[in-house]
């Protein structure tokens, strides 16, 4: 039998893995269990014999349907099978290889909020800080709020960092506050995460959990959030934040005086307020708060 290659462009190894995930999905829709509770040894047979026959555990192909190279791993990550990840890894797969146009298999297993499959990565050697620009698993964990927890914890615990943040400078507190999860921003701001840090849109943590402390589908839950930052940086909420306003005494830009807009963040260094113009040029200026008069939503 041919290790490497079947007829429909799939490995052995994972035409096997695909049967074996197949059978699985059927016996747990029956049973209303999760797919990883019905692998049975019978299942996993054909996996052990291909590994025990020398097959590479790190041999990606790809099909039609995915034209990106898919290892092993990255599968048996992708559907959430721990203990196939944990036969993989024990064969000698590669926790970090992955072609350059998919997600590495820690970042698939954060962004699912799989910690069992995050935790076997990681005690193999994953990389908890990729080496590029992107998102980091921190800031993918945290983007799937309160169910994150676990992962949070587990990624903190291999010394990942609570403050790095993406490629559009948003940290992994700035995404709890997104996700309004108020137990994944206490555990990061108790690991010393900064909440003073600004992203490109000039957003800190504290202005993103106003945002949705005001949003029907957040009121009734946001505001604890908005207290816990509160008391971790030390200050108030900035009165204006989030606010209509009307621009008024500039002698710089006189030509603004009597325009509306709404005040969409606020930098504590500077103390000034972004206000996004109303009309259809939209512009973003910073002002300072004296500038600045609150006026009704009309």
């Amino acid at each position: 039998m041919d290790l490497q290659k079947t007829s429909d462009g799939w490995t052995a190894l994972l035409g096997a893995m695909q049967g074996t995930a197949s059978g699985a999905v059927k016996r747990a829709q029956a049973a209303g269990r999760s797919a990883d509770e019905c692998i049975t040894p019978n299942d996993l047979l054909p996996i052990r014999r291909l590994l025990a026959a020398a097959a590479d555990p790190n041999q990606a192909c790809s099909q039609s349907a995915t034209p990106c190279a898919i290892s092993p791993l990255l599968f048996a990550v992708h559907v959430g099978y721990g203990v196939i990840v944990e036969m993989l890894l024990r064969a000698k797969a590669l926790p970090d290889h992955a072609d350059p146009k998919v997600p590495k298999p820690l970042l698939v297993a954060c962004a699912n909020s799989n910690a069992p499959c995050a935790k076997l990565l990681l005690e193999a050697g994953a990389l908890v800080e990729p080496l590029d620009a992107g998102a980091t698993p921190m800031t993918i964990a945290c983007e799937c709020g309160q169910d994150a927890l676990g992962i949070v914890e587990l990624l903190l615990q291999f010394k990942a960092s609570p403050d790095r943040a993406d490629a559009c400078g948003n940290t992994p507190l700035m995404w709890a506050c997104e996700a309004n999860a108020e137990g994944v921003a206490e555990l990061l701001l108790n690991a010393r995460a900064c909440p003073r840090r600004v992203n490109m849109a000039g957003d800190a943590a504290l202005n993103i959990a106003l945002k949705h402390a005001q949003a029907k589908e957040y009121r009734a839950t946001g505001t604890p959030l908005v207290e816990l930052l509160t008391r971790h940086t030390a200050m108030t909420a900035p009165a204006l934040l989030q606010r209509r306003v009307e621009l008024r005494g500039l002698s710089g830009r006189p030509e603004l005086n009597g325009c509306r807009g709404v005040a969409v963040s606020f930098d504590p260094k500077t103390g000034r307020y972004g206000v996004q113009l109303d009309g259809k040029v939209r512009e973003k200026v910073a002002l300072r708060p004296a500038t600045l008069r609150a006026v009704g939503d009309g």
